[in-house]
């Protein structure tokens, strides 16, 4: 192996390592190509169009993630248990690829198929998908996320910022757009908004076991 080759393969992991905040279960509300690690505990709780969702993500195996959903408003309340399967892991040539699904009490559900992909620079990802629901429906998927501040260095005593992720998105129901500020590696907030239903909020905690 080249020298040249040898110094490419480590630049590119140094980039995958810097840009790691990026890699999600979720944009906002599209899926991303990606699953969690084994014994990782995800919860997501995001607050859309007046509607309350608390998800609950676990990885049991390596590229298999288990969930379960509550969606509570005004309207009423919902539950739903989902499933995830990565089929394969992101590299510099081919994207993360998953395939999901999510099946509500009430009967209503959705298959999907997911990918993701550094475009070109490693602080920014593409994310792309299609679900099919119930009767058929069918919902094209697809979203960006850039890494605004990758590198944070601390000086003295004095704490860095958080990184800040750019998001956008669109979900078949309209265009979603906003900022995850990511506060440490476990824990991130979301701002943002979206065409048809206004405000968007979130908060994303992850603990492994």
């Amino acid at each position: 192996m080249s020298k040249r080759i040898l110094l490419m393969q480590i630049v590119f992991l140094m980039l995958i390592i810097i840009s790691a905040p990026v890699f999600a279960s979720n944009v906002f509300s599209i899926p991303t190509g990606d699953t969690l690690n084994p014994g990782t505990l995800e919860v997501d709780y995001s607050f859309v169009g007046g509607g309350n969702t608390l998800d609950l993500n676990y990885g049991i195996y390596s590229g298999l993630n288990i969930g379960v959903s509550q969606w509570f408003g005004s309207g009423g309340s919902s539950l739903a248990g989902s499933l995830k399967v990565g089929l394969m892991g992101e590299t510099q040539t081919t994207p993360a690829l998953a395939v999901g699904g999510a099946l509500g009490s009430g009967g209503g559900g959705e298959i999907y198929l997911a990918l993701s992909k550094q475009l070109g620079t490693p602080v920014i990802r593409g994310h792309a998908g299609i679900g099919v629901g119930t009767g058929a429906n069918v919902r094209p998927m697809a979203g960006v996320t850039a890494v605004l501040n990758p590198v944070q260095v601390q000086k003295g005593n004095k704490k860095a910022g958080p990184t800040t992720v750019v998001f956008l998105e669109y979900d078949n129901g309209g265009v979603n757009g906003g900022i995850m500020s990511h506060f440490n590696p476990n824990f991130k907030a979301k701002l943002g908004l979206a065409t048809n239903s206004g405000l968007l909020l979130g908060l994303n905690y992850k603990v492994s076991f």
